[in-house]
């Protein structure tokens, strides 16, 4: 595996603290008012980033990450909601690209989810490394690959749900920081991936659902990519 400082991006204290474990030792520090922290997986050098919820925090983590560290690959781990009926909970989707579902610049004639500063809809993840992500993850879990979608909304209703896939049909799920992420990383050059399990069905069930199974899910995240690290 040709990435060896890696940085690792999820949004709360749940979705960090199986890394955190993993750590023989960790260093720890504040960073554009985040928590990270540092050490080693494996033969990997390891940023560790809880970054806080939402596109804004992600996005200021991942630069200040990107500026302060220069690691050769990011990855955004966390739990979604499922959008697309083949996914069920506690299944993993691996993001082949990303776009802001709220990014509304359509008075503009501009299709929506358009950013002027990427001259396009998607901010697409690096192959390799999500190919790498699915030889390692597919062997234990069910994986789909695809258009992961973020915005600053936690979907909880039919109604989003549909707005969603008006504009992003093929949108597997929906989260609130990968596509920030996946902004940055490419505007900067930096190979990215997101990967995510399943917590709900960004419905009228959400809010419920995630209670029960978001801390699961974020942890499950954190598990694959872990043994990846390991392995590799």
């Amino acid at each position: 595996m040709r990435y060896k400082r890696i940085a690792i991006i999820a949004a709360m204290e749940s979705e960090v603290a199986g890394y955190k474990k993993a750590f023989n030792e960790y260093s720890e520090q504040i960073l554009a008012g985040a928590n990270v922290y540092t050490g080693q997986i494996g033969d990997h050098d390891i940023i560790l980033m809880q970054c806080g919820v939402g596109m804004v925090s992600a996005a200021l983590g991942c630069q200040a990450i990107i500026t302060a560290f220069s690691p050769d690959c990011v990855i955004n781990t966390g739990s979604a909601g499922a959008l697309s009926p083949v996914l069920d909970l506690n299944d993993v989707v691996i993001g082949t690209k990303s776009a802001q579902w709220d990014m509304n610049v359509e008075g503009l004639d501009w299709p929506r989810g358009f950013i002027s500063s990427l001259n396009g809809v998607y901010a697409d993840a690096d192959p390799e490394l999500t190919q790498l992500l699915e030889d390692e993850i597919s062997a234990y879990n069910r994986v789909k690959k695809g258009l992961i979608v973020s915005g600053d909304t936690f979907v909880a209703s039919e109604e989003t749900r549909q707005l969603i896939l008006k504009y992003f049909p093929d949108a597997l799920c929906t989260e609130m920081e990968g596509a920030a992420i996946g902004h940055v990383c490419v505007q900067n050059k930096v190979p990215y991936a997101i990967v995510r399990a399943i917590s709900d069905s960004a419905n009228s069930d959400s809010t419920m659902d995630y209670a029960q199974f978001a801390e699961a899910a974020g942890e499950k995240s954190a598990r694959m990519i872990i043994e990846m690290l390991t392995n590799n």
